[in-house]
């Protein structure tokens, strides 16, 4: 099987793992808090019908774990319990497109198990699925609420444009705990001599070794910024690990830099506003030979990500400004490193360092307490404990009065068609991501047939032929001209 077809079957079942975990435990949680009754109550009340349905008794106990079990976990259930509950418990309340949708990811997931042995996609057929799937993932998740469908966004983006290798994609499907562990022994298997070809090609620049054998090197002084200097550049954070920072961050105001996952060479602006961690897109553009910076859908430009820092630290992005970077992890070195590139970060056995960034496994951009910057091997690395800042909640800031006019304004306009589909004329060029099929890219003065408008303004359309999604600032509607 070829390195490429497999990477394609992981990645499609990492779409279907995630994705459909995500859309189909929004659904579940949205139609109990219509009956107002706890999600326990719910399947106490159709217990003998779904006892019926369910031959499998460990999914049985995750259903109804103890008689006085206040409410289910949800984290608990696999996707073919989720369609079999929203099927057969909330499928009266559901319209046709999402009974239809559900099932559709059921049975993807049943088709997989019935052929665990064809670990292989081909490039059309992988675009074929992927582009299905997606759709679907897509139309359910509108139908729960702004969150998940932002997520559900994210995980497509992922799975298919993330810098993901066949290791990476497995260990992602063994934590998601979806499938079987019987089926990742086996894909463990079946790749890898992938794998090793993978290990091989990463050991092919230097053979220097660790005690232990591991591969002793690395090129991020290459990929060094000046971003890395900044307080509040954090590098390749996902969505998860990003919230886990704010987790102990009480007020408004405290924000991060990360690098966008979902669409690689952006940015993301990740601030605590109104108690919840709002995200703002920063994309880059070239612009007369030069790169230009913007956040949001807006169309004011910047010169650098700090001038977008040095603006919102005075205005405000929608009800809070920037007030002070987020707090970094800590680590205490365990022994002496001498650097052997001019921009490794050399230490002693004891030295506190402040991660910068984890940008491989092995090797992560630090900042040591006399502010020197570089990288250093992860190996020399042990978290610190207790008893430093990083545990601490931050103080509240004092920030200016509001402003009426938000950095981004994720409603659509107000001029919309009474009925869809509906055509539009491309008023602004937007080049998609070339490794993700779900996005359309748009030259101005094409017209896209606008078939679907979602509430945090990426618009379904077709336009030359292709079906994809677009942010709906990039059209206007012929009926409005």
């Amino acid at each position: 099987m070829a390195a490429s077809d497999s990477e394609k079957y992981l990645r499609y079942l990492l779409l279907l793992g995630e994705g459909g975990l995500l859309v189909l435990r929004g659904i579940v949680l949205k139609e109990a808090s219509k009956r107002r009754q706890s999600l326990h109550a719910i399947l106490e009340n159709n217990r003998a019908m779904l006892s019926s349905k369910i031959s499998n008794q460990q999914q049985c106990r995750h259903i109804f774990p103890t008689a006085s079990s206040v409410d289910a976990d949800l984290s608990t259930w696999d996707i073919n319990l989720l369609g079999i509950v929203i099927i057969h418990v909330f499928g009266n309340t559901l319209d046709q497109r999402e009974v239809n949708g559900v099932k559709e990811i059921h049975d993807s997931r049943v088709d997989i198990s019935e052929n665990e042995s064809c670990m292989c996609l081909v490039e059309m057929e992988y675009r074929k699925k992927r582009l299905q799937l997606s759709l679907t993932l897509l139309n359910l998740a509108a139908e729960t609420d702004f969150n998940t469908h932002y997520m559900c966004l994210e995980i497509i983006s992922t799975s298919g444009a993330a810098p993901y290798s066949i290791h990476a994609l497995l260990q992602k499907l063994a934590d998601l705990r979806e499938f079987q562990s019987e089926m990742i022994e086996t894909l463990y298997t079946q790749l890898d001599m992938v794998i090793k070809e993978e290990d091989c090609m990463n050991a092919d620049s230097s053979n220097e070794r660790d005690s232990d054998g591991n591969i002793f090197t690395h090129t991020l002084g290459e990929r060094m910024t000046a971003l890395h200097t900044e307080r509040w550049y954090f590098g390749p954070l996902t969505r998860e690990e990003t919230n886990e920072i704010f987790d102990h961050v009480d007020t408004d105001g405290i924000f991060l830099i990360r690098d966008c996952q979902s669409n690689p060479g952006n940015l993301v602006l990740s601030v605590k506003e109104a108690g919840k961690v709002s995200q703002y897109f920063i994309r880059r553009e070239p612009v007369d030979g030069h790169i230009k910076f913007h956040i949001g859908e807006g169309d004011k430009s910047y010169d650098s990500v700090a001038d977008i820092v040095d603006f919102y630290s005075t205005h405000y992005l929608n009800k809070t400004t920037l007030t002070k970077p987020a707090t970094r992890q800590k680590f205490v070195t365990k022994s002496d490193f001498e650097g052997n590139n001019p921009k490794d970060l050399s230490f002693k056995k004891g030295d506190i360092l402040e991660i910068i960034s984890k940008e491989e496994d092995r090797w992560w951009y630090a900042r040591d307490s006399d502010g020197r910057i570089g990288i250093v091997p992860v190996l020399y690395l042990t978290h610190l404990q207790d008893g430093e800042a990083s545990g601490q909640k931050e103080k509240p800031a004092v920030a200016p009065k509001p402003r009426k006019e938000t950095a981004r304004d994720a409603s659509p306009p107000l001029s919309v068609p009474k009925r869809l589909p509906s055509k539009a004329i491309v008023t602004k060029t937007r080049i998609s991501n070339p490794y993700d099929e779900t996005q359309l890219t748009l030259h101005k003065g094409d017209i896209v047939v606008v078939t679907k408008m979602f509430a945090n303004g990426q618009w379904l359309g077709e336009c030359r032929g292709k079906t994809g999604m677009f942010p709906f600032r990039r059209v206007t509607f012929l009926d409005d001209m």
